[in-house]
């Protein structure tokens, strides 16, 4: 109904305003208390909203909930994410960082077999569901202490060499040398130090970060607005027009791949490289939503809800398109995006950078979580052709603007985006190699 559209809207609206703002201040708390100790204070927010909307009373309160816990995911991602970028090796990186990815999508599962209406999907149990980020955070209280910090930021931004040495020792397999690691913290820290200390407005504005900032926007829009979430919402009934009854079922394919694929990235991305599996994924949604499109244009009584939804075959289609945009999100714009940003810019800019993306991220998630619903009310199955329109856009988008990454120091990454920025007639599809001098 109209009324549960908008009930919809706004809940959507407040998760993502909280997220937004999580973003921005996540990044800062990150930088100031570290990685570690800054997600140890954000499960103080996670318990709040989960507290909350388990005791709500009535509609506000859930709402409330809702940013706060929209605070806490926004919070968290941006802290997440550099800390995982900062444990990791060079050639394990892109692996390693897709395990953000790999979470979030093992989150939804969750959700969506703790939401089957034979556990906690009933007008008397939901409460529970709103309840497990509680169960979560405690679960993270008790183990993130053990966890070292990252000896990145225990060097370069603590100025303790000891410590992150300390730190890599229990990172590292036993007997590993780590000089080598501690060679290339040294450096980039010295780099650093003879430059001044850049503030918000300067990495914003400076030239040395526009291409990167640029970047960072094109690839954080490409997750929110190539068209997933509308699969996600129409999968019930994309499975169901095929015949498929079986409610578990209709419930979990979308979610089970998205955890599968999302663990194939991660076997691949750093063997192909984030900007292979970025390319493939976008121009794979968009011919995923022209076959979802074509399998559902008919379906007349599809989104009119008639019991003529269409030929055995036709419903085929729809579910193979659909099936292909979950797969396709999963193995590019969903965890690459959140990934690069660590390898995009320095360790002095980090937080900022993760605060910006954050922000662009959430945005673009708010802009979808208000108006795809009206474009495909609107467009009926002919929406889908909007986000494949939109997914071609941002296939030229990579193609054009996306270097390879993989396996490839931050130094070394940072020295060609500032001859870039002195250059920047000199070609942005430049392709990296371990190990290779980027000047030519």
């Amino acid at each position: 109904s109209s009324s549960s559209k908008r009930l919809f809207e706004l809940a959507t609206a407040m998760f993502c305003l909280g997220g937004l703002l999580g973003s921005l201040l996540g990044g800062w708390m990150a930088d100031t208390v570290g990685r570690k100790y800054s997600l140890l204070l954000n499960n103080v927010f996670a318990l709040a909203s989960g507290f909350l909307m388990v005791f709500s009373k009535d509609f506000a309160m859930l709402i409330g909930g809702r940013f706060v816990e929209g605070f806490a995911a926004g919070a968290s991602i941006v802290m997440v994410s550099p800390y995982l970028g900062e444990i990791a090796t060079t050639s394990t990186r892109g692996a390693i960082g897709t395990l953000n990815q790999l979470g979030i999508s093992l989150s939804i599962l969750l959700a969506t077999v703790a939401g089957l209406p034979y556990l906690l999907g009933t007008c008397g149990l939901w409460q529970y569901i709103v309840g497990i980020p509680i169960a979560l955070s405690f679960l993270q209280l008790a183990a993130l202490p053990f966890c070292p910090q990252s000896p990145r930021f225990l060097y370069i931004n603590k100025n303790n060499a000891q410590a992150a040495e300390q730190a890599l020792r229990r990172l590292r397999p036993v007997g590993l040398d780590a000089s080598d690691e501690l060679s290339e913290m040294r450096m980039e820290k010295e780099k650093q130090d003879s430059m001044e200390k850049l503030t918000l407005c300067q990495v914003l504005g400076g030239r040395n970060f526009r291409f990167r900032l640029v970047l960072t926007m094109v690839l954080h829009t490409a997750q929110q607005l190539t068209g997933i979430n509308g699969v996600f919402f129409y999968s019930s009934a994309i499975y169901s027009s095929a015949g498929l009854t079986n409610v578990a079922a209709i419930a979990l394919i979308p979610a089970v791949l998205n955890v599968v694929f999302v663990g194939v990235s991660m076997k691949l991305v750093d063997r192909l490289g984030r900007r292979t599996l970025m390319l493939a994924g976008v121009a794979g949604m968009c011919c995923s939503h022209i076959i979802l499109t074509v399998g559902l244009c008919f379906q007349d009584g599809f989104f009119s809800n008639s019991s003529d939804s269409g030929t055995n075959w036709t419903a085929s289609l729809a579910i193979v398109g659909s099936a292909g945009v979950v797969i396709f999100f999963s193995i590019g714009p969903g965890p690459v995006p959140w990934m690069i940003v660590n390898e995009l810019f320095p360790q002095n800019t980090r937080a900022i950078a993760y605060a910006f993306a954050g922000t662009v991220n959430w945005m673009a998630n708010y802009l979808i979580g208000q108006f795809f619903l009206q474009i495909l009310d609107g467009l009926k199955p002919y929406g889908f052709l909007v986000f494949a329109a939109v997914s071609l856009g941002y296939t030229l988008a990579v193609y054009f603007l996306q270097p390879e990454t993989k396996c490839v120091e931050i130094d070394t990454i940072d020295a060609y985006f500032r001859r870039k920025a002195e250059h920047p007639g000199s070609g942005f599809a430049f392709v990296f190699n371990a190990g290779q001098d980027v000047i030519d």
